[in-house]
C-alpha cells in the first residue's frame, strides 16, 4: 500500500502532541504504516518531527523539575540543585570529586642539536633494551 508522505507527516506530528511521544520508535506504533515504510521514507529524518518530539522532551523536563522544586524530598530538591548550580558549587557538594590536570611533559628540542637528539634517542633505546633482559 502506498502511502502519502504528507498525510504520515500530519499524522506524526499530531501523535507526537497528543500522545506526548519521546522517542521515534514509539511514534511508529501510532501510525498507519510499518517500521520500514516509515524509515523508507526517512521520516525519522525530518527536522519537523525531530523538533516536535525534541520540544516534548523539554517540556517533560520542565514540568519535573517544577516537581523537584515543590517537593520535600531532600534528594530531589539536591538533585535540581545540581542541575543548576555552578561547577564550583558541584564541586563542593560532591563527595568523590576529583580533579584531573594534565600538562604537556614533552621536554623542549628546539634548542638542542640534530646530534643531541639522536644521542637522547639512543640512550632511551638503551634503557628499553636493559629492561628487556632484565
Amino acid at each position: 500500500m502506498a502511502y502519502d508522505k504528507e498525510d504520515l507527516i500530519k499524522k506524526s506530528l499530531t501523535a507526537i502532541k497528543k500522545h506526548k511521544i519521546y522517542f521515534i520508535t514509539d511514534l511508529i506504533s501510532f501510525l498507519p504504516c510499518s517500521r520500514a515504510t516509515f524509515y523508507g521514507l526517512q521520516l525519522d529524518k525530518l527536522d519537523a518531527i525531530k523538533e516536535e518530539i525534541d520540544k516534548q522532551k523539554i517540556l517533560l523536563n520542565k514540568k519535573q523539575r517544577n516537581n523537584w522544586f515543590e517537593s520535600h524530598s531532600a534528594t530531589l530538591q539536591l538533585a535540581l540543585y545540581k542541575l543548576t548550580c555552578s561547577d564550583d558549587e558541584r564541586k563542593k557538594l560532591s563527595t568523590s570529586f576529583i580533579e584531573s590536570k594534565t600538562e604537556n611533559v614533552s621536554p623542549d628540542l628546539s634548542e638542542l642539536t640534530t646530534d643531541e637528539i639522536k644521542e637522547l634517542l639512543d640512550d632511551n633505546d638503551e634503557g628499553k633494551e636493559q629492561k628487556e633482559v632484565e
